[in-house]
């Protein structure tokens, strides 16, 4: 991995999916790109905002906060969410709605 997170400073902790750009990927044309994945975000030594690629997990030790947890716990049912023939998730809001508020 090319960029090694600080252990020294405050680094933020995102949940995120991402778009690759290439034309021919379906993911990104149909769905909602890849991931979801954790990233990392710092402000360097030279002033700048820096960001790095985690992967699926956290590494061990990290706190998040209750924000983030429940952003975790969402990306997580979406995965879940029903399928289309292509085997690609199809996001479905108002399925995670009735999911996150305990509803049948």
């Amino acid at each position: 991995m090319g960029t090694s997170i600080p252990s020294d400073i405050h680094v933020s902790y995102q949940f995120q999916r991402r778009r690759c750009g290439r034309d021919s990927c379906l993911r990104c044309r149909y769905g909602e790109g890849h991931g979801p994945y954790w990233y990392a975000y710092w402000h360097g030594s030279d002033g700048k905002y820096r960001s790095g690629y985690i992967g699926k997990q956290l590494p061990p030790g990290v706190q998040l906060s209750v924000r983030q947890q429940e952003k975790a716990r969402r990306e997580a049912l979406h995965r879940e969410c029903e399928h289309h023939d292509g085997g690609e998730a199809i996001w479905n809001d108002a399925l995670l709605r009735k999911n996150v508020k305990g509803e049948q």
